[in-house]
């Protein structure tokens, strides 16, 4: 099986996501297995003292699954993203567990000596990239629901033009990075 539709931090063949999820696309269980729960726990830490902070890690999880929204806002899917089966595509998962986490990592406000060659930065910018695939049409999201009306055509569209009147699929000709990028 390829990447998204293997089995893969703690979410089931079918993208069931574990029991303790809090957000509408991720968990704290995920992004603690994925990153591993003693870094989860020392990012979240808001005084310095290494205690898990519950509240930072929910904050961190959505403002991760806003910036997706907003990021497809607009696009052929209607957002909040909605499966159309029994659970959410793992690649939507995967996305808001990579985003949550650095931005956990990222609040720290230290900077690692060369940021791009970080793993947590470069797990971002490959998110990134595969969100820009998707809503470019060059890659699909399967599993979840189209906007009312909207149509799989893709058209080319000028540079932060996000809506056609017919709902086609949006090509950026510029590519947007982000807040971290």
């Amino acid at each position: 099986m390829g990447y998204f539709g293997s089995t893969y931090f703690g979410v089931d063949e079918s993208g069931a996501v574990p029991s303790g999820y809090v957000g509408r696309y991720t968990s704290v269980a995920i992004c603690k297995t994925y990153r591993g729960s003693p870094n989860v726990v020392q990012w979240s830490s808001t005084d310095g003292t290494g205690v898990e902070d519950p509240e930072a890690e929910q904050y961190a999880i959505d403002v991760a699954e806003d910036f997706i929204d907003d990021f497809f806002d607009g696009s052929i899917y209607a957002i909040p993203f909605t499966p159309t089966g029994a659970a959410l595509p793992i690649g939507l998962v995967h996305w808001a567990t990579v985003i949550a986490t650095f931005n956990l990592y990222a609040k720290r406000g230290l900077e690692d000596a060369d940021p791009k060659r970080h793993k947590l930065q470069a797990d971002y910018d490959s998110t990134l990239d595969d969100m820009q695939k998707v809503l470019g049409g060059t890659r699909g999201l399967r599993g979840v629901a189209y906007r009312d009306g909207a149509t799989r055509s893709v058209q080319v569209v000028t540079p932060r033009s996000n809506r056609l009147s017919d709902g086609a699929v949006l090509v950026p000709t510029t590519q947007w990075r982000g807040p971290y990028g």
